[in-house]
């Protein structure tokens, strides 16, 4: 029996109820398949976006930006998923000129 509708509905399903699955999901999305559902979820802009959000909420800004550039790689950005990532990196920019900006008053002293 063939499973039919939309796959990534099952995979997004699956990591909000354990969010500790995630460890083992992506790492057979990364996985080159012969199976089309398997390109298909791969390529699903709704798992993605909501694993760059989990990143954002619970990750590094290191991990945070790897998951963007994925989604660049890819070629299934969206307009808002630009802007996210672009704000990302303004967000990096400012916590980094903060810190300079503390250590820098702190070797005044």
């Amino acid at each position: 029996m063939k499973a039919v509708g939309k796959p990534h509905t099952l995979w997004v399903a699956f990591a909000k109820f354990d969010i500790s699955a995630l460890n083992y999901i992506f790492p057979l999305l990364a996985a080159d398949g012969n199976e089309p559902v398997q390109m298909k979820v791969h390529k699903s802009l709704r798992l993605w976006t909501f694993y760059a959000d989990l990143e954002e909420s619970l990750g590094t800004l290191e991990s945070t930006r790897a998951v963007y550039e994925r989604i660049l790689d890819l070629r299934i950005a969206t307009p808002q998923i630009i802007i996210n990532c672009w704000s990302c990196g303004v967000h990096a920019a400012k916590v980094a000129a903060n810190e300079n900006e503390r250590l820098h008053k702190m070797a005044a002293k």
